[in-house]
């Protein structure tokens, strides 16, 4: 059987971040296991940098048709894998989204000798957020009963040999478990003398950022700040007037921005978004960045206002 280590994502963010760490482990095979939801632009360019590295790529698509049909997925799911990786000895099992219950079929009827996780954003950093909670719908229970499936976020954290990840001080595990990784160069985005402003307003999908935000409130937040550029999320599908700029790219944000600094160096941007993980990320450049959101937002432990502020992201009350 050939020995492989096997990487598991779900989005495009992760796609990217699972890319560095195939760079990481040059010398080993590589298969990847993509849940594909949404087929973006920049989900397809960020899949062929990836697919260019590895051995091997499975592509699924669930159905999500009703409650049966997420069922269905199970039975389909691990059909489908179980044929894909059937003459492979797995080392090392790579996954982001613990909360994902098809992930928790593959660890908990996969066999591999390490359980290895990597970063999905704000949500490894956020100790009430999802990934530190047991809590389970009955749909996803009844999916585990008849799959006999026994993980939940809070017991793989516990089983987890190593986390790779961008951020600092990250609470997801133990210290002793975490490999630090930067997934570009921040010296790249660091330049000289500034002539010129630029905003940009990062965006999120409107129904994660308030219960009842629509793109109304976003045009509104927009207008206060003095913003005329908005750089959509890839799940975004975005409803904005005619006098905001939306920004067309294949690109995640910070690729973007790397690229836009190279090509302008006397642009002093400034970056404005509710919570998105790109605040983070893009700190310690030379770019400005800046959170904003009413005060149910920011008083809201499930939102990271908590986790930007103490990562020393400037935070702005509507």
């Amino acid at each position: 059987m050939k020995n492989s280590n096997v990487l598991v994502c779900k989005n495009v963010f992760q796609v990217m971040l699972a890319a560095h760490i195939v760079d990481i482990y040059k010398e080993e095979n590589f298969h990847v296991i993509i849940l594909n939801e949404n087929n973006t632009d920049k989900l397809v360019y960020y899949n062929n940098l990836l697919i260019a590295k590895v051995d091997r790529c499975l592509f699924f698509k669930p159905l999500k048709l009703s409650k049966i049909g997420s069922i269905l997925d199970f039975f389909r799911f691990k059909l489908i894998v179980s044929r894909y990786l059937k003459k492979i000895e797995i080392n090392k099992l790579f996954v982001a989204g613990i909360d994902n219950s098809l992930i928790h079929l593959l660890i908990d009827k996969l066999p591999y000798q390490n359980l290895c996780s990597f970063d999905d954003g704000l949500a490894n950093l956020t100790e009430s957020g999802h990934y530190y909670i047991k809590q389970k719908s009955l749909s996803i229970k009844l999916k585990d009963f008849l799959f006999q499936v026994e993980s939940n976020p809070t017991n793989i954290r516990n089983k987890i040999d190593k986390h790779f990840t961008i951020f600092d001080n990250n609470p997801f595990v133990t210290p002793d478990k975490v490999i630090k990784f930067n997934f570009f160069n921040k010296e790249e985005l660091t330049n000289g003398n500034k002539s010129e402003i630029r905003k940009i307003f990062v965006g999120q999908p409107v129904f994660e950022v308030k219960k009842d935000a629509d793109y109304d409130f976003v045009e509104a937040v927009l207008r206060n700040l003095e913003v005329d550029e908005y750089y959509p999320h890839p799940r975004e599908d975005v409803s904005l007037s005619s006098s905001i700029k939306i920004i067309s790219s294949k690109l995640l944000f910070e690729d973007y921005i790397l690229t836009c600094m190279k090509d302008s160096p006397n642009v002093n941007i400034i970056i404005y978004s509710f919570f998105s993980t790109v605040l983070i990320n893009l700190q310690g450049c030379n770019v400005i960045c800046i959170a904003v959101g009413d005060r149910d937002m920011i008083d809201n432990p499930k939102k990271g206002y908590k986790i930007l502020k103490e990562r020393g992201v400037k935070i702005v009350e509507l």
